[in-house]
This record gives structure tokens, sequence and C-alpha cells, in this order.
């Protein structure tokens, strides 16, 4: 099993961390089968759990596994999901929170996938401060809401223009003789 997410960094503050959380609560973990300089996990049977980052997509070439997580999965690009996908035997797990209004992820064939959407109501295990934060963004910031309540797609404040349409087939009377376009760039956060 590979387990990713963009950064080896982010990958071990987060799912990696809590991996080890609930191996050790569960009473399963043993050290002596923990290569932390490699990031892996080897269980009694010979499976092995390797945590990486996709932060350099030629790490990525040549790794196979037969099941692979994409944590946050839309941290990733396109490229890095081709490179681990096609080296995955099995199953290719992808979880995300649907804030980028536009992703790859979006453009995935259906046929052969399952969606399971699941919101913060379906984790029994959520602080109550975390259940209000959450909910209470309903009252100041709509996007936000959108994406984190009901785990739909939203264009947050992040964007410079949130309220545009695409023009399809033949160009409007109005732009007689020029069509010109500014490309003020795009910062992304993570």
């Amino acid at each position: 099993i590979a387990i990713v997410r963009k950064a080896m960094a982010t990958t071990r503050d987060t799912v990696m961390k809590d991996f080890f959380k609930v191996m050790k609560e569960l009473n399963i973990y043993n050290v002596k089968r923990h290569n932390k300089t490699e990031s892996k996990y080897t269980f009694e049977n010979g499976s092995t759990v390797k945590f990486l980052g996709a932060d350099d997509e030629q790490k990525l070439r040549g790794l196979s596994s037969t099941i692979v997580w994409a944590n946050e999965a839309n941290e990733l690009w396109y490229d890095d999901f081709f490179q681990l996908n096609i080296r995955c035997t099995s199953k290719f797990i992808v979880d995300f929170n649907p804030s980028d209004a536009d992703s790859w992820i979006y453009n995935l064939p259906q046929d052969n996938q399952v969606l399971i959407k699941t919101t913060y109501k379906d984790n029994p295990f959520l602080p109550a401060e975390q259940v209000k934060e959450i909910e209470d963004l309903i009252e100041t910031d709509q996007a936000l809401y959108t994406i984190y309540a009901l785990g739909e797609r939203a264009t947050t404040r992040q964007c410079i223009y949130t309220q545009w349409n695409w023009i399809t087939g033949e160009r409007p009377e109005r732009f007689v003789d020029y069509v010109i376009g500014v490309d003020f760039g795009y910062i992304h956060n993570t």
C-alpha cells in the first residue's frame, strides 16, 4: 500500500501521524517493523505500507503498489496521479475536500469508480468545537460552508473573479474587433 500526499512533510504531519496513532491505540504497533528512514511499516505477513510525498514526480516512477491512497488528492497534479495509477495493480483511493472548483479529479472516467460522499456529520469523533466552527461558516463564508459542511464544490474567495460564465459556440456580436483577456495569476496556499 502506498499512502501519498503532495509533500512528504505534510504526509508525516497528517496521515502518517494518524496511522501510527491508531496502530498504537489498537496495540498492534511493533517498533521493529517500522522503518523510519524509508517511511515504511511492514506487517507480520509481509504486507507493507509506504508513506510518500509527490513533491518530485521522479520518485513516483517505478513505484508499484497493490493499493494507493491519495490523501487530499486535489493537492496532487494530474501527472502525479498518472504515475501512481499506471503502477497500481488493484485499487486507487482518492480522498479530498472539494475546495477546488475545477480539478483533474472531476474529469476521471466514472465507469470504474465508486463515489462515497461524506461530510463532517459522518465523523462521530469530531470535537464539538470543530463541528461548531464548520456550522458557523454559514454565517461568515458561504463558499467554505458549501465545501466543508455540505461536501460540495464551490469557488472560494481566493479566486479574483467568481461570477463568470463560459461562452461556447459563436463569438457574441458585441465583441466586434478584439477579445482581450488578462491573467492575474493564481496563488495557492497550502
